[in-house]
């Protein structure tokens, strides 16, 4: 019997670097594949990987691209994953200033505007994504179920 309500999790530290947002990438990807492996037993998805990839790519970028006083050292991006039979949830944290993440619009493409795409394709790429910031951290979580959910 499969139990659904039990989550495990895996979590990665790093300071914010574009090297190390690279690696957490790559390793988003890499988790997204071998999650949708076990749970299907079938080859991974190729959509569900790259939509996970491009989704903690475009956060972890943002980490690293609002990041203040990065030489000394004492800023963390944290990267965790948590997966049961249906889902895998991604959290990727920062300790850069709060920002108005509801508030952060559909970019105009007609315009090609230098910026703005990122939160945009976090919310095309997962399921569900929320933000939050507690205690100083900025909390970016973002669901993609296995399967289309029923809402």
């Amino acid at each position: 019997m499969v139990r659904n309500d039990i989550m495990d999790k895996m979590e990665l530290k790093f300071s914010p670097t574009l090297k190390n947002a690279q690696m957490g990438t790559i390793a988003a990807a890499k988790i997204a594949s071998a999650f949708y492996n076990l749970i299907k037993n079938d080859d991974p998805d190729q959509n569900f990987s790259t939509d996970v990839e491009l989704a903690v790519g475009e956060a972890c970028t943002n980490c690293v691209k609002y990041s203040e006083n990065l030489d000394t050292g004492d800023k963390t991006v944290i990267v965790t994953f948590e997966t049961d039979d249906e889902k895998l949830v991604i959290q990727v944290k920062d300790q850069n200033p709060e920002f108005d993440f509801h508030g952060v619009s559909v970019p105009d493409f007609s315009e090609v505007p230098e910026g703005g795409y990122g939160i945009f394709i976090i919310r095309e790429k997962m399921d569900l994504v929320t933000y939050m910031h507690t205690n100083g951290w900025n909390c970016v979580t973002m669901t993609k179920f296995i399967a289309s959910p029923i809402i």
